[in-house]
């Protein structure tokens, strides 16, 4: 499960182009679940009264069932609105009590069409994700699960709509969002009647996350 995804202290608005600092894949994500409310954000350890959304990852579990030992995928996507392409290779397998998943996405497109008079600013983006992870015990009463995920993306914009008699040249902006994430996780579920708890989870993660925008601003010098 990612870190809780509240407003950080710096997720402010500012004067960039509003690429966005979007960093999720959903090819990634097993589980997204919303709770609203102040008593489901309190659960979460959130700041937030008006609740929580919990991302969950793909497991090896997912994918290896029924006795299946190994697993190998390919997934194209492709959405007209923005003419992007994704491209998702899945693999999984185990060997002993150790599963192993490992999941590469990787997505390209430009600027969503406008259905409107103006047409849309030009955009050019891409974007890489990767997630690899490791379970001992999958299925037992210990299971022990460590997960390392990252994500990358890139984007050009060009703001053609302040192209001007006085700014005849369209102001750009280059910006890359990246987030690196590691986790170890552990679960213990007694067997019944042991405990008074159905089962007991601890999870410790470190998680860094980046947002770079460079822009140009042609400089108008009057005569």
């Amino acid at each position: 499960e990612l870190p809780p995804a509240e407003i950080k202290p710096d997720g402010m608005s500012t004067s960039s182009f509003s690429t966005g600092r979007d960093t999720l894949e959903t090819d990634l994500f097993q589980q997204v679940e919303i709770a609203s409310g102040a008593t489901a954000a309190g659960r979460a350890g959130s700041p937030n009264l008006g609740g929580r959304v919990s991302f969950t990852t793909k497991s090896p579990e997912d994918f290896l069932r029924d006795g299946k030992q190994s697993h190998l995928g390919y997934k194209f996507g492709y959405q007209s609105a923005n003419k992007s392409r994704a491209h998702t290779l899945t693999g999984a397998t185990q060997i002993g009590a150790v599963q192993a998943l490992g999941i590469y996405v990787r997505r390209d497109g430009e600027q969503a069409k406008s259905e409107g008079d103006i047409a849309p600013n030009p955009q050019d983006w891409d974007s890489n994700a990767l997630l690899t992870k490791f379970v001992w015990g999958a299925h037992t009463g210990n299971r022990l699960g460590l997960s390392v995920e990252h994500f990358d993306r890139g984007t050009q914009y060009t703001n053609a709509s302040e192209v001007t008699a006085s700014m005849p040249q369209a102001p750009q902006q280059d910006a890359t969002d990246r987030r690196s994430r590691i986790s170890l996780e552990h679960r213990y579920t007694p067997a019944q009647g042991l405990a008074v708890f159905d089962s007991l989870e601890s999870r410790i993660y470190y998680q860094s996350a980046e947002a770079k925008n460079l822009t140009f601003v042609p400089e108008v010098i009057p005569r």
